[in-house]
């Protein structure tokens, strides 16, 4: 094993996350606002079910800015749309 490679296995998972926030933030001269998540400091934030680089992993709430985001898609609400339509809800082309 190398050197390069010793450096990279004595990190666990979570320090090199934590390494890769800070340093980002501190590179483009945000270190003081963003790269962790503390009272005060702006952040964009996922909760996983599980590991996020898992296939079987979902989000279960996305905050950005602070702003809870809807984790409805497009894609679900025009399922919805079109399965069980509403009177006026659908284009004309579509009209019974």
């Amino acid at each position: 094993m190398d050197v390069a490679q010793s450096e990279l296995t004595r990190f666990t998972r979570r320090s090199a996350c934590t390494i890769f926030q800070q340093r980002h933030a501190e590179a483009v001269g945000l270190g003081g606002d963003i790269g962790s998540l503390k009272p005060g400091w702006q952040g964009d934030v996922v909760i996983w079910s599980g590991d996020p680089l898992e296939l079987d992993s979902a989000a279960l709430s996305v905050w950005i800015s602070g702003v809870k985001q809807p984790l409805q898609t497009r894609q679900a609400l025009l399922l919805k749309r079109y399965l069980q339509p509403q009177e006026g809800a659908l284009p004309k082309a579509y009209e019974r």
